[in-house]
């Protein structure tokens, strides 16, 4: 499938098909972009010698800001996201209530859908240390790039170990700054979606000057990002689960509601016990008489047989909004979408002209600094602990009129008991300072000393495990009053007695004040990210060749990073109730390198042969951690005739593991009973018996024929970093052509494109690891060894789910753009498209292979086309985003023949359009962004995709515009 043969036969059927369409160059966005002549031998992304853009052998996308402030992008994150070569779900503030690299408010790019590990973010060819908190940390976080001052993005579509060394797998990111600014300026954006929330507001400055031999200048920047929580947005306001057909036979679509016409939402349940062998209880105040048979909620049982007050099993109402039992629909007034950020950034770059030796050079220094502030809040959340048989509170205990006597889970909602709100603070620094200058009249040489610094810190407000417990191990004084029990008391001089059956807790989710201050803590926790580097490099020419002179470039980089993540003492002492513990991730590492990158040009001026231009590049990389290795890439460049050009890139790249794969302190969840393969073999109802290899492995492991048995248990799932990762590797090719008639205006191009990564490494859920290991004969997979024992009682208590080399991952497609260009009489117009096409991605892990393409954030197509025209001082401006359809087949519901779930999406568009004026020293921008107000396609739940998450019922981070209709306002001044 993956044999060269069939990349060619891929590459030749796609040109064939667009060879009379609009093919651009991806390189072609930066036709304004900055000063600097844009025919001008520069560096450009992708390779160390002087070339410029329209020249390069690499596959290049150019986005400037200029033309995303005119789209009403206003940060580095909007900007790379909503590039085509962005595909997969990226992570930025939706997903502000999941675990996620860097924490809360951190956002990334991820290229080709790879992941952000593989995708390397440089600023002004430079490598920033990653950011964030929390222990996963491995990527720039985006939000702490100064956006103002970026003068354009450079992405390099493309493997390039070789040439930037590890990360740069499936591509690279290379922000460029404004540098010599002689003059001052001010901005001020506001962004204002039409819902009423989520206003972004940014106020920019900049100071510069330009002396004969100098240049200093400093920037600030202050952005402050308003909340938007689920109840502000229609789609999202409560969890449904949309399908098309009627299941239950009564007239009536399911999931809506058949009066009023809602739909019906699936909040968490509360108001509940769960009770051994008899399954939940519904609080029902109305019930205060047990005898009362008129009551619309009697249970003959619970009430009639038992005399038990205040407990039925009769739902609160046959079908509402609220579901069979009382469901949580006040989440959605929290719950945020986008999350409350506030950033500040102090940027400044000079650099002094001088004679060295004879010969030109120059000292230069780059400062960053970022500070940001971010509240996310993912919703309430049920509080369900365990209470003992004997606990005088408990209406099922020993105490109470069921005899025997049971220890229940009672399930409350934390609507009054925690602050929901996980706060993060965190402070950004990267500097540099470096020398470059002329070496001969033809080679030069760059460098530099960089260093890094992030230091967060994270908050949140967490029940007590430990705490917990006490206060539900409860007893009765000689005077019947209530108080913690001896053994409670022992271990928590300051325990409180906890009822938890009262209106207030299970309806209200209200717990005394004395109470919560013994079972809660605001937890805080630290994390420190560090970096050191020196990079140093030389360029230039080195012998005449066939058709010109060939050039070299060589050098040499060390760096050093380290992270320290000190969670709150609680979370490393596994005492937060239901939440993971978390251990202390510490560990540093060191990599040196060499590499050269040697560039001929073979034929010039030649008939079918205007140039031809070969450049091979190598690197040796040696990790204190993971050892040595060596990369190479090889790139031809063949001018066929003034207007064609057909260009290719082959190579290998390589990941060395991240600082938290290799470190990661053990962190704890939960693993629910289902995902035990052995629950449910012995049932009558199951298929399996003697000689199903499933079936023997659970006999094998001693459990009774009627496992699991009366209740039953979860398990923990322990993940952490391992030492012994090898490191991903990968061959990447692309082959394109380009094609400009000049005197038509016209560039158009495609570039096929094939990225194979082995030995990814990952964290395998722990139903993968239980499934390869029951279903192997004997229990012979390696796998087995990550399960412990089970316990007294047969139940699985520990999977260990730590980092691992395991599979492939592979994408194939190819990238067409397009540039028109005309100057007409009284105005100019210019039409700009880029189109990704993805043929093939998927994921190879213990011998099964998952496809992606086509799938939720996979659609096979997706493009942009912007029209701007230039009239005196306007500027025009309409853009068109298309995300293509996806996918995820069929879906049955357990006992069911319904396949009419909601799992595909059609082909969305969403337009923006602008008008920017300009009359010195006077600019404004106004765009609408979404104009036609649409909302991203709502997908159900329980879809069993595993290519990206559901969330607020939609696929965030994939494209589709989350707050609807969009206003953006810039004024910007310049003196």
């Amino acid at each position: 499938m993956h044999s060269y043969l069939n990349k060619l036969r891929l590459f030749m059927s796609v040109s064939a098909l667009f060879t009379g369409l609009l093919f651009g160059n991806p390189l072609a966005f930066s036709a304004e972009e900055d000063s600097e002549p844009m025919m001008e031998n520069i560096v450009v992304t992708g390779s160390r010698i002087k070339r410029n853009e329209f020249n390069s052998a690499a596959p290049i996308q150019v986005i400037t800001t200029e033309r995303s402030a005119l789209a009403g992008l206003l940060s580095t994150t909007d900007i790379l996201q909503g590039s085509t070569v962005a595909s997969g779900q990226q992570i930025d503030d939706s997903f502000s209530g999941f675990v996620t690299d860097g924490g809360p408010g951190a956002n990334s790019i991820s290229l080709r859908g790879l992941g952000g590990q593989r995708s390397l973010v440089l600023v002004n060819g430079k490598r920033w240390s990653p950011s964030g908190v929390r222990g996963s940390i491995s990527t720039v976080d985006l939000t702490a790039v100064p956006t103002s001052l970026v003068s354009r993005y450079e992405i390099l579509k493309d493997g390039a170990s070789s040439i930037y060394g590890a990360d740069a797998v499936a591509g690279v990111v290379n922000a460029i700054t404004r540098t010599s600014i002689d003059g001052a300026s001010i901005g001020l954006s506001v962004a204002a979606p039409e819902i009423g929330a989520g206003q972004e507001y940014e106020l920019h400055g900049v100071y510069g000057h330009v002396g004969d031999n100098w240049y200093i200048n400093v920037g600030a920047t202050i952005t402050q990002q308003e909340e938007v929580v689920r109840s502000d947005l229609d789609y999202g306001r409560c969890e449904i689960r949309p399908r098309l057909t009627d299941q239950f036979g009564d007239g009536y679509i399911d999931n809506y509601h058949p009066e009023t016409g809602e739909p019906l939402c699936f909040g968490l349940i509360y108001g509940l016990l769960s009770v051994p062998r008899l399954g939940f209880a519904r609080y029902e105040p109305s019930l205060s008489d047990p005898t009362d048979t008129s009551n619309p909620f009697y249970d003959p049982t619970l009430n009639g047989a038992w005399g038990l007050p205040y407990y039925t099993r009769v739902p609160a109402t046959p079908l509402d909004n609220s579901g069979a039992y009382l469901r949580d629909t006040r989440s959605r007034d929290i719950a945020h979408v986008q999350t409350e950020n506030l950033s500040y950034s102090m940027t400044s770059t000079g650099a002094l002209d001088f004679a060295l030796w004879g010969r030109s050079a120059t000292a230069y220094y780059e400062l960053y600094f970022n500070h940001r502030e971010t509240r996310a809040n993912s919703g309430y959340s049920q509080y369900f602990p365990d209470v003992p048989a004997t606990n005088p509170f408990n209406p099922f205990g020993a105490a109470g009129p069921w005899g025997d006597g049971r220890g229940v889970t009672p399930v409350l909602m934390n609507y009054e008991l925690v602050d929901r709100n996980s706060d993060v603070e965190i402070d950004r620094i990267n500097f540099f300072i470096g020398l470059k200058g002329d070496l001969t009249e033809t080679w030069t040489y760059d460098a530099y000393l960089g260093a890094g610094h992030s230091d967060g810190e994270y908050r949140s407000h967490s029940f007590l495990d430990g705490q917990v417990a006490a206060s539900n191990d409860v007893v009765l004084d000689a005077s019947g009053n209530p108080r913690c029990s001896d053994k409670a008391l022992a271990a928590y001089p300051d325990c409180v007695p906890a009822n938890l059956f009262t209106e207030d807790a299970l309806l209200y989710g209200r717990l005394p004040a004395d109470l919560l201050q013994f079972i809660t803590k605001r937890t805080t926790g630290t994390t420190e990210y560090q970096g050191l580097q020196f990079s140093a490099y030389a360029t230039g020419e080195i012998f005449p060749g066939p058709a010109g002179t060939a050039s070299l470039g060589a050098g040499l980089e060390v760096r050093y990073e380290s992270i320290d993540d000190q969670p709150d003492i609680e979370a490393q002492m596994n005492n937060i109730f239901n939440f993971t513990s978390a251990g202390i991730t510490k560990g540093s590492d060191t990599v040196a390198e060499l590499f050269a990158e040697l560039e001929v040009p073979l034929l010039s001026g030649e008939p079918l042969a205007e140039e031809l231009v070969v450049n091979v590049s190598g690197r040796f990389t040696d990790y204190r951690s993971y050892g040595s290795d060596f990369t190479w890439r090889v790139t031809a460049n063949w001018q066929i005739v003034p207007t064609l050009r057909v260009r290719g890139t082959a190579g290998t790249s390589f990941r060395a593991p991240a600082l938290y794969e290799q470190f990661l302190g053990d962190q704890t969840g939960f693993g629910g009973l289902l995902n035990d393969p052995c629950v449910g073999v012995f049932d009558d109802t199951s298929d399996l018996g003697p000689g199903d290899t499933v079936y023997d492995n659970c006999v094998s492991q001693g459990l009774p024929m009627d496992f699991p048995g009366d209740g039953g248990s979860g398990y923990v799932i322990v993940t952490g970093g391992a030492s012994t990762l090898m490191a991903e590797t990968s061959d990447s090719w692309t082959l394109g052509v380009v094609l400009q008639p000049e005197e038509f205006g016209l560039s158009l191009g495609i570039t096929a494109f094939d990225i194979s990564i082995e030995d990814t490494v990952t964290s395998l859920s722990s139903v993968t690891i239980l499934g390869a290991c029951y279903t192997s004969v004997g229990l012979s997979s390696p796998f087995c060894s990550r399960i412990a024992d089970r316990d007294a009682q047969g139940f699985l208590t520990t999977v260990d789910a730590s980092f691992i080399n395991v599979g492939l991952q592979a994408t194939t497609g190819a990238d067409f753009d397009f540039l028109y260009e005309h100057e007409f009489n009284s105005f100019d117009f210019e039409v700009d498209g880029t189109f990704t096409y993805i043929s093939e991605f998927y994921t190879e892990v213990l011998g099964e292979t998952t496809s992606h393409a086509g799938r939720f954030s996979f659609p096979r197509w997706q493009g942009e086309v912007d029209f701007l025209v230039d009239y005196r001082d306007w500027r025009f401006y309409w853009r068109i985003d298309w995300i293509g359809s996806t996918d995820e087949g069929e879906v049955y519901d357990p006992g069911t023949t319904n396949v009419d779930r909601v799992t595909s999406t059609d082909h969305e568009f969403y337009h923006t359009v602008s008008a920017e004026y300009r009359l010195d020293p006077w600019t404004a921008i106004f765009t609408i962004r979404n104009l036609m107000d649409e909302d991203p396609p709502i997908v159900a739940d329980g879809s069993g995709t595993v290519s990206a998450a559901r969330i607020f019922n939609t696929i965030p981070g994939s494209g589709y515009p989350l707050l609807g209709r969009t206003f953006t306002f810039q004024l910007a001044y310049e003196f």
